[in-house]
């Protein structure tokens, strides 16, 4: 069994975060590591309270987990602070040089309130073998308006992967229409997936795709291959999984 290990913080609300990481992890047959960076507060009311992990909590997780052996791929989520980005960037490429990093740029929740103050994800943008913004996370990073069609889009993409990513994978969900497309651009190319739109909102299917996308990494897919396996896996499978619709906002 291929173990990942899982970067980012904890979600009381069991929506998001490493709860759903491990759930997801499950389902496609790997070993969950985990390093927990942040405690959240969520509830019906959004995100009501962030406290980071201290450096030496993080730094005591990594050494933990890698005693247990290899990973085979590395997803990372909520990075509170700066200074804990920092300390992933120097820690990571070091203990598990040849695991790919996912790294799902995490700015707020889904139901409400931000997860981390400023937008500055440092080396470890360069150092990902993919980085999966959401619309509005893109627009964030690239303090522009959101995307409103695929031709922004791909606009915002390149504009991403030119700041140092390796391969951006930027979804398109919150787009109007009855499917939904995202885009992955990689060193002289691009290409679109889309599908049909899942019912209803969904908290944490940025989370769940970006963990499901490692997993398949892991197994030895490439990284299209591992996309469409991810995407495959949600339209087919999440409506099952899914948080209660109280907490889907």
């Amino acid at each position: 069994m291929k173990a990942v290990l899982v970067i980012g913080g904890t979600d009381s609300s069991g929506g998001a975060g490493l709860v759903q990481d491990g759930r997801v992890l499950d389902a496609f047959g790997c070993a969950a590591r985990l390093v927990v960076t942040a405690v959240t507060a969520q509830g019906r009311g959004g995100v009501t309270a962030v406290q980071a992990m201290p450096r030496d909590i993080v730094l005591a997780q990594i050494a933990a987990v890698a005693s247990l052996g290899p990973v085979a791929a590395i997803k990372i989520g909520l990075i509170p602070d700066t200074a804990t980005g920092a300390l992933l960037a120097e820690a990571l490429p070091r203990l598990w040089p040849q695991a790919p990093i996912i790294l799902d740029p995490v700015l707020s929740a889904s139901a409400g309130g931000a997860l981390r103050g400023g937008a500055d994800f440092g080396a470890l943008w360069s150092l990902a073998a993919l980085v999966t913004p959401n619309l509005p996370e893109a627009a964030a990073l690239l303090a522009a308006p959101e995307a409103p069609n695929r031709r922004a889009m791909t606009a915002h993409a390149k504009a991403l992967r030119a700041r140092g990513a390796k391969a951006v994978l930027l979804k398109g969900g919150h787009l109007l229409g009855e499917s939904a497309a995202d885009l992955l651009l990689t060193e002289g190319s691009g290409r679109w997936f889309s599908g049909p739109r899942l019912p209803g909102q969904r908290r944490g299917t940025g989370c769940a795709l970006a963990t499901a996308i490692a997993a398949g990494l892991a197994q030895g897919r490439d990284l299209p291959g591992a996309i469409v396996a991810a995407r495959r896996w949600l339209r087919t499978t999440w409506p099952k999984a899914a948080v209660p619709a109280g907490l889907a906002a």
